[in-house]
């Protein structure tokens, strides 16, 4: 696996989990009642983005990287 593919792999995970752990509630989380397929959606949507913006980073910044920086 190239190191481009690792940092777009580990930047899209990431935004899944961060976009999916950041609606939990502080107190008062049901497992049983808890929204997860608009939960599921709106991590997905910020996984997309953050994918979409790293294949264009690859052409645009450093090609061994999914940022914009080079």
């Amino acid at each position: 696996m190239t190191r481009y593919l690792r940092d777009l792999a580990e930047r899209t995970v990431g935004a899944f989990a961060a976009a999916l752990v950041a609606q939990l509630p502080s107190h008062g989380f049901d497992v049983r009642t808890w929204p997860w397929s608009d939960s599921l959606s709106l991590a997905g949507g910020v996984s997309l983005v953050v994918l979409l913006g790293g294949i264009a980073a690859r052409y645009k910044g450093d090609r061994e990287s999914a940022g914009f920086t080079k």
